[in-house]
């Protein structure tokens, strides 16, 4: 799939594929990503049960001896970036794009 990009301030159009939006998406996201935030990420995508925003928070904070302001603050972002996402009464989950975003910090991990 290819995407047709018209700027307003030129007259000429250049074609963006999906596979070049997309490493720009990942690229992205790691630059504003700390280790802390990706254990979060990675701690929400292990729960084994669905678990509601403030349960999976009262429990990451326990894994990662950190307070809980810390971990709400790093659990709000990452749901601002769109990698994780939840609702009320929903259990918290990680986005199609934060499990593309943790299976590539596994395979750098491997390198």
């Amino acid at each position: 799939m290819i995407f047709t990009y018209v700027s307003g301030l030129k007259e000429d159009t250049s074609e963006i594929k999906v596979n070049e939006l997309l490493d720009f998406a990942v690229n992205a996201a790691e630059k504003c990503l700390n280790e802390k935030r990706l254990d979060i990420l990675e701690i929400i995508s292990a729960h084994a049960e669905p678990k509601t925003i403030t349960s999976a928070v009262d429990n990451i904070s326990k894994l990662l001896d950190c307070p809980k302001s810390t971990v709400w603050m790093n659990v709000n972002f990452l749901k601002e970036m769109g990698l994780i996402k939840n609702g009320r009464g929903f259990p918290v989950k990680v986005t199609p794009m934060g499990m593309i975003i943790l299976e590539k910090k596994l395979e750098d991990g491997k390198a």
